[in-house]
C-alpha cells in the first residue's frame, strides 16, 4: 500500500511554536509523517496561526464565529472549561459543529481516511465519513468518558463516534473496558494504543543512571525539588498538592514548581499564601515543550494529583526522564505505576496521604533513586515511544481501509 492521505480533525493542536495544546497529537503525527500525508483540521483561534511541525503535515483552520469570539478551544481544559467560565459561549456550539462539518466535507473529497480525536470530532467525522464512504478512525480519551458520565449529550457524542467509526482507539486498558461496558455492541471496534514519549525524555533518564545506583550522588543541603506539569483546572487537583505541602512536618524542606496555566491560577496562588507555603511554591506558567524537557531534568520528584485521567502522558515523560513519581490512585494511572515498585500512589483527594508519600521520599534518597531507575526501565522495556505508537496507528489505519 502506498502513502496514505489522512485528514486529522482535532479540537486541540499547537497553535504557536511554543504551544503545548494537543502536543501529543502533533507528536504522533510527526512520528508517522514519513509514511502518511496529513491534513490537520482545527478550530481557529484569535491572534494565532497554526504551525507545521514536520513535512507532510498541513494545518487548516475553520472559523465558527467572529475572530474575538473563537475562544472555545486551544486553552487549558478545552470546551468544558470555556463554557463553565462563560455560559453564553454555549450559543456558539451549534455553529462550531456546523462549520467543522462543512470544513471537513470540503477537505475530505479525495482523502483515504479521517482520524478524529475526541468524541465531538468523532461525531462530526463519522457523519462526513458515512456520507462520503470514507473510513473513520476515532481516538477517545479519558475526558470523553468523564464527560459522558455527567451529560447525556456527551453520551450521545461518544455513541455516535463509535457507531460511525470503523476503529476506535483508547489510550488505556481501563478506559477501553469502561467503554465496552457502556457500549457492548461496539466491543469489536476497540483497541488500546498507549501514547509515547519523546526520545529526549529517555535520554535524560539514561544520563541520570549512567553510573551505578550505589554510587549515584544525591543532592544535600537543599530543598527536595518537586514538580507538577498540568493545566490549572479543577480536575487536575493542584490544590491537593499545595495542601499536602502544608501537612509536611517542615514545608521548607521542599520546593514545588508548578508548570501550566489555567482558570485556577489566581485561586491557587491565593491558597498557597493562606497555607503559608508561598515561598516554597513557584508558578512558572505554561512552558514550551523544550522547556518542559529542561524542567524535568532539573527536578527530584514528579507529582500528579488529578481526580480523573485517561493515561497521563506527563507521567510517562517523567518516568522516562528518571524521576520518581507520586500520583493519585485512579484509573489510567494504575496502569503505569505499581505502588511501591516504580512509583507511589495515594488516595485521590487526600492531601495528608500525599504528604506522607512526599515525606517518605524526602527521608530516603535511596528510595528515590530506586523508584526512578525502575520508572525509566519501565518506559524502555515497554518501548513506549512515539515511533512505536505510530507503527500501531498505521496498522489500525490499514485495517480500517480494508473494512
Amino acid at each position: 500500500m502506498g502513502k496514505l492521505d489522512v485528514i486529522v480533525v482535532t479540537t486541540s493542536y499547537p497553535i504557536s511554536a511554543g504551544s503545548v495544546s494537543g502536543i501529543f497529537v502533533a507528536r504522533l503525527l510527526e512520528a508517522m509523517s514519513a509514511r502518511v500525508n496529513f491534513t490537520v483540521l482545527i478550530p481557529a483561534a484569535p491572534g494565532f496561526e497554526p504551525v507545521c511541525l514536520a513535512d507532510n503535515i498541513q494545518v487548516k483552520t475553520f472559523r465558527y464565529a467572529p475572530a474575538r469570539w473563537q475562544v472555545l478551544t486551544h486553552r487549558p481544559g478545552g470546551i468544558p472549561v470555556a463554557l463553565k467560565e462563560n455560559p453564553l459561549l454555549l450559543t456558539l456550539v451549534p455553529f462550531f459543529l456546523l462549520f467543522m462539518f462543512l470544513a471537513l466535507w470540503r477537505l475530505s473529497k479525495n482523502t483515504n481516511l479521517i482520524h478524529a480525536n475526541w468524541s465531538i470530532c468523532g461525531f462530526i467525522a463519522g457523519m462526513v465519513g458515512k456520507l462520503r464512504c470514507i473510513p473513520v478512525v476515532t481516538t477517545l480519551r479519558g475526558e470523553d468518558l468523564n464527560r459522558a458520565s455527567l451529560s447525556n449529550l456527551h453520551i450521545f457524542f461518544v455513541r455516535c463516534a463509535m457507531r460511525f467509526s470503523r476503529r476506535v482507539i483508547t489510550v488505556s486498558n481501563a478506559f477501553e473496558k469502561r467503554l465496552e461496558a457502556l457500549f457492548p455492541e461496539f466491543t469489536s471496534k476497540c483497541q488500546t494504543i498507549s501514547n509515547g514519549v519523546g526520545e529526549e525524555f529517555i535520554r535524560i533518564g539514561a544520563r541520570r543512571f549512567a553510573q551505578p545506583l550505589a554510587t549515584a550522588q544525591d543532592p544535600r543541603n537543599r530543598p527536595l525539588r518537586i514538580v507538577t506539569v498540568c493545566s490549572l483546572i479543577p480536575r487536575k487537583g493542584v490544590d491537593v498538592i499545595l495542601k499536602a505541602l502544608a501537612y509536611l512536618p517542615d514545608p521548607e524542606t521542599v520546593a514545588l514548581t508548578i508548570a501550566g496555566d489555567g482558570a485556577e491560577k489566581n485561586s491557587l496562588t491565593e491558597l498557597a499564601g493562606r497555607l503559608g507555603i508561598d515561598k516554597q511554591v513557584e508558578f512558572v506558567g505554561e512552558l514550551a515543550p523544550s522547556q518542559i524537557v529542561d524542567l524535568l531534568e532539573s527536578q527530584d520528584v514528579f507529582v500528579l494529583a488529578s481526580h480523573s485521567e485517561g493515561k497521563p502522558n506527563v507521567i510517562l515523560e517523567a518516568k522516562a526522564a528518571g524521576l520518581p513519581v507520586i500520583a493519585s490512585n485512579i484509573d489510567g494511572v494504575r496502569e503505569i505505576i505499581v505502588h511501591g515498585q516504580d512509583g507511589l500512589l495515594f488516595t485521590d483527594n487526600s492531601p495528608d496521604q500525599l504528604a506522607e508519600e512526599i515525606n517518605r521520599l524526602l527521608l530516603s534518597p535511596q528510595a528515590r533513586l530506586l523508584y526512578a531507575a525502575r520508572a525509566h526501565r519501565y518506559i524502555v522495556e515497554n518501548n513506549l515511544t512515539w515511533h512505536n505508537a505510530a507503527d500501531q496507528y498505521l496498522s489500525v489505519y490499514r485495517s480500517a481501509l480494508l473494512g
